[in-house]
């Protein structure tokens, strides 16, 4: 494992261990590289940072400054969205919709784990709660007709 490279967790007979190491190792990058990790890009997301409506996100700006440690400035383009901008040499910026892409692109799809395209459900159960016998005889008697 290293730092930017996307990994998966393997469930398996010890997966707790396994999803608690990845947890930690995850927490222990974002502690030695605080620049390089963004947390709660997600509370930026539809937030105007257009001077004209800059009071109504102060508090996010704010917050976002102080868990990044980067600018929050508006897009450019004349766009009303949050980017951040680092300090570096070259001033990078990052758009918030980018930032959330990638992380969203990171986890696997649920419904299709080998990533070719998205299956369409051909049966569908509906768990609906038991309140007496006779209702659930009755739904055990609608399960075995429909089956056949």
């Amino acid at each position: 494992m290293k730092p930017g490279l996307p990994f998966r967790i393997v469930l398996a007979k010890d997966s707790k261990r396994k999803i608690q190491a990845a947890v930690a190792y995850a927490a222990n990058l974002a502690s030695r590289f605080p620049t390089d990790s963004f947390q709660a890009t997600k509370l930026l997301l539809a937030i105007p940072c257009d001077g004209a409506s800059e009071q109504q996100a102060a508090p996010f700006i704010d917050r976002a400054s102080v868990l990044h440690g980067t600018n929050v400035v508006p897009a450019p383009n004349n766009r009303a969205a949050c980017t951040y901008q680092r300090g570096n040499a070259n001033n990078t910026v990052y758009s918030v919709e980018e930032l959330v892409g990638v992380q969203l692109f990171d986890r696997p799809p649920i419904w299709n784990p080998d990533w070719s395209h998205p299956r369409l459900l051909a049966n569908t159960k509906v768990l609906t709660p038991i309140s007496t016998s006779a209702r659930a005889a009755h739904l055990m008697d609608f399960q075995t007709d429909a089956e056949l």
